[in-house]
């Protein structure tokens, strides 16, 4: 192997790997029609939906000699498909494909009111919607992140990931689900009427969003950290790890904790209560709950 590349630069090597070629030029599709509903279900592509200063929604693709590719608009609705053909050599192929070329690129016009439905199996989902508003917003990956910025949601918001990261950053809806089994879930500046984030083994770090009706925040291991968010009903808890709670904006707020760990200890603002703590008639429910970890609350 060292005799093969012995006399190429580290450019020709990657280039050498790469198998970008194999899915050919650029391909372009434009809607015909106003679409209010977007269904998208991809084998191993990366999804990116964006916004665009034009009237028709549009999207671009690479295609692979074994993807099977079904693009149908009917009545509003765009239903975009890729499947790929099982090859064994695929599976020990050493040659790699860049993100560009894997990824399927979603443009979606300003004030579109859209209905979104996203899936992929392998790779990640990232979607920046800045001038833009949609009905309801469902993303799944099987493996990957999902990223999400700059949204308003009239309706919900789901996100799944497997095996991934789900970060929000600036999104606005009426309820937000946000599941991982093996990942992190990331919410910053993001206001909803409902959130709830869970991951089975992964971090859950909320900071400065609001739920008005509920916040609930479950992982069974990792940490449950939350700073400067708002609600009238905190439901924190995680099975190994340390739950955090931080807003000093509460320092006048009666509260009504209801706090328990099994192997670990409580602090209320830097003061130990032990491993159970309750108290009742606040405008503000804490429940919190460890197994094995701590509870640390401060609200002055």
């Amino acid at each position: 192997m060292g005799a093969l590349f012995g006399g190429m630069n580290f450019s020709a090597i990657s280039d050498f790997f790469k198998d970008d070629e194999a899915y050919g030029e650029i391909q372009g599709f434009d809607a015909t029609d106003l679409i209010t509903e977007l269904e998208i279900d991809l084998a191993d592509r990366h999804i990116n939906i964006e916004y665009i200063e034009s009237d028709t929604l549009s999207f671009t693709y690479y295609e692979h000699k074994q993807d099977q590719w079904t693009i149908e608009e009917e009545a509003g609705k765009l239903t975009i498909t890729q499947k790929r053909t099982f090859n064994l050599l695929n599976h020990i192929s050493f040659k790699y494909t860049s993100k560009e070329v894997k990824t399927v690129n979603i443009f979606i016009p300003i004030d579109t009111l859209l209905v979104l439905d996203a899936k992929t199996d392998v790779g990640d989902i990232d979607v920046d919607l800045s001038h833009s508003e949609l009905t309801s917003v469902q993303l799944s990956t099987d493996t990957g992140d999902i990223d999400i910025k700059n949204i308003h949601i009239t309706q919900s918001l789901t996100a799944d990931s497997d095996t991934g990261d789900i970060h929000l950053e600036f999104v606005e809806a009426q309820s937000m689900v946000l599941q991982c089994d093996t990942g992190t879930v990331k919410i910053d500046d993001s206001k909803a009427d409902t959130i709830n984030a869970r991951s089975s083994t992964g971090d859950i770090l909320i900071k400065r969003t609001e739920a008005i009706n509920l916040l609930k925040a479950t992982t069974q291991t990792g940490k449950v950290d939350i700073r400067g968010s708002q609600s009238t009903d905190f439901q924190l808890k995680t099975s190994t790890g340390n739950i955090y709670f931080e807003d000093y904006k509460l320092s006048d707020v009666i509260i009504s904790y209801d706090l328990k760990v099994s192997v670990g200890k409580i602090y209320l603002n830097n003061q130990s209560q032990g491993n159970r703590h309750q108290t009742t008639g606040g405008d503000i429910s804490i429940k919190a709950e460890s197994s094995t970890g701590n509870i640390r609350i401060n609200t002055q």
